[in-house]
């Protein structure tokens, strides 16, 4: 294999995976909300106190295209 292919195969294997966070305004005013810690931001996970595994939240609520039937303000 030529080195240069070589190198750039290396390079894209080692390049981090970006992702956009969602917005997640709601679950951030929430009580229910999972607690921040020092690697994740807890109103950004798919689950809460009341959306818990298996099903956990749906998208919507986490892009705030849907309201969340259990949203109380903290």
């Amino acid at each position: 294999m030529d080195q240069k292919l070589k190198k750039k195969i290396d390079e894209k294997i080692v390049q981090p995976l970006i992702a956009i966070p969602p917005s997640a305004e709601q679950c951030r005013k929430c009580i229910y909300s999972l607690p921040d810690t020092q690697y994740t931001i807890g109103a950004e996970k798919a689950f809460c106190d009341i959306f818990t595994p298996p099903e956990g939240k749906s998208a919507g609520i986490l892009t705030d295209d849907v309201k969340c039937p259990y949203f109380v303000e903290k």
